[in-house]
């Protein structure tokens, strides 16, 4: 087990900011360890400002998703599924089939870069992203 999924796997329920001028807010518990008396555990939680979702402008969201025999792995294709049906319950809209060519993504993605739109690409597994599909522009 990775350290991250088990300190994920609870639901803190730590206070958020109440304003935005006040991006985060910190929560911090100490207790002795049940293992050792002579020394002690310190939770330190991190909240961020929570955004009113009906405040956010409507986006346009195209997933790409690889179902290659590369992806046939426990850790990788079944997590991706699990995450992408997660991510859809907060999210309106179709999917659509657009560009493909490289190239063309490259130049739609530096054209929206200046209407505040980015673009994010995900790798689950180990090797063989395909890394040439992440677009890095200046």
């Amino acid at each position: 087990m990775r350290t991250e999924e088990l300190l994920n796997y609870f639901s803190y329920d730590d206070p958020a900011p109440a304003q935005r001028e006040r991006p985060f807010l910190t929560t911090t518990e100490i207790a002795p360890t049940p293992w050792n008396p002579h020394t002690h555990l310190l939770r330190i939680g991190i909240k961020a400002w929570e955004i009113d979702t009906r405040e956010l402008p409507p986006a346009n969201l195209v997933f790409l998703l690889d179902v290659s025999g590369s992806m046939d792995s426990p850790d990788k294709l079944p997590l991706l599924k699990r995450a992408m049906s997660l991510l859809s319950k907060h999210l309106d809209g179709d999917f659509n089939v657009g560009t493909v060519n490289h190239q063309a993504l490259i130049d739609l993605v530096e054209r929206q870069r200046g209407a505040g739109i980015a673009l994010t690409t995900l790798g689950f597994g180990d090797g063989n992203y395909n890394d040439h599909k992440c677009v890095a522009t200046s």
